[in-house]
């Protein structure tokens, strides 16, 4: 579900939820709507939640056309970025000769290998929060946790597994950590300690 607001009959439009090939269409003629009356557009999507392939196609579309977008998220803003802006290097030849590659640049301490790790697991790790804590603030704090419990991990990291696999574990271990502290500190009513 999705859903598109114009901000005070302006040039903005808001968008939240989630854009998907069952919804791009009907964003795209709110934004159509907007470019031919006012030719200009800003999209505020701060409020996505989801994003598919066909959505991505869209934003980058009208970016290219001078929609300007605002409040975009970190994932969001890598998804949009064009494919020839990638870095460049040589693919790896299967998932598990990259994931052995990038593990051995994270123990050599190489910040890009930090950097890559946090872009090609953090939008599954934070799904993954998400799911399980319930709350977005709890969410990206169980990540955050959970990534500096893997750097400082990393070299206890065998292989026996994906790389996947044990940064999915130690993210639900986190969320399971959060969800046991907060059974912990039950609500008090202020009136007895006033």
């Amino acid at each position: 579900m999705m859903r598109v607001t114009r901000i005070a009959a302006g040039t903005t439009l808001r968008v939240e939820g989630r854009l998907t090939h069952q919804t791009v269409e009907e964003l795209r003629m709110a934004c159509e709507t907007v470019i031919t009356e006012e030719g200009a557009l800003r999209l505020d999507v701060s409020g996505l939640q989801f994003v598919d392939p066909t959505g991505v196609a869209l934003l980058r579309g009208l970016t290219r056309r001078g929609t300007r977008l605002g409040g975009c998220s970190g994932f969001l803003t890598e998804l949009l970025r064009e494919q020839d802006q990638r870095p460049a290097g040589p693919p790896p030849t299967s998932r598990s000769d990259g994931d052995e590659a990038l593990v051995d640049r994270l123990r050599r301490g190489d910040p890009e290998a930090f950097e890559s790790l946090v872009r090609q697991y953090g939008g599954r790790m934070l799904a993954t929060a998400r799911r399980l804590v319930g709350t977005e603030d709890e969410a990206r704090d169980v990540v955050q946790e959970a990534f500096l419990a893997a750097f400082r991990a990393i070299d206890s990291f065998a292989g026996a597994a994906r790389l996947s696999t044990w940064l999915h574990r130690i993210v639900v271990n986190g969320a399971l950590m959060k969800l046991r502290s907060r059974r912990r500190r039950r609500e008090e009513s202020i009136e007895g300690l006033l």
